[in-house]
């Protein structure tokens, strides 16, 4: 009786266990563009230049009426330099969940076009991958991946 009570108290104390380590982490409340900011004062970005709203829209499809607030930058040699940052606040979860789509697409084609040109700039373009966090979506992509996601990790989720 006392094993089975033992029993019983374990198998309840792992499930309580996985259940709190399996809560998805909230995102913060975060200015992009300060994220953004503390990203390119690591001196690990080339020289960025922003991606106009009209380009957004335009090129990437993204629909700007649902985007709160962002931070999207290229590498002002984009031809021949494949970082990129993209940090975006939506308007709602729904949005969030088909920026994510079109953020991962952005990096399937970005990768596809680097495969023919750089095996450097396409290994820096692998490594990365879309993160959704509540209404956050973001990106990186850079040499020092690992150290960036670091600080988007830090102050958005």
């Amino acid at each position: 009786m006392i094993k089975r009570v033992i029993t019983y108290l374990i198998t309840a104390m792992a499930a309580i266990s996985f259940l709190v380590s399996c809560k998805p982490s909230e995102a913060k409340d975060a200015n992009v563009q300060a994220v953004f900011d503390k990203l390119a004062a690591t001196g690990y970005l080339a020289t960025m230049i922003p991606v106009s709203n009209r380009d957004m829209f335009e090129i990437y499809g993204i629909e700007t009426d649902n985007i709160k607030q962002a931070a999207f930058y290229m590498s002002e040699n984009y031809s021949t330099n494949a970082d990129e940052v993209a940090i975006f606040e939506t308007t709602n979860v729904k949005y969030a969940k088909t920026l994510e789509s079109i953020l991962k697409a952005r990096l399937t084609t970005k990768a596809n076009i680097a495969e023919k040109y750089s095996a450097y700039e396409y290994g820096k373009i692998k490594q990365s991958s879309v993160v959704r966090i509540g209404n956050y979506v973001y990106f990186v992509v850079c040499d020092e991946y690992n150290e960036l996601m670091r600080i988007m990790k830090e102050n958005i989720g």
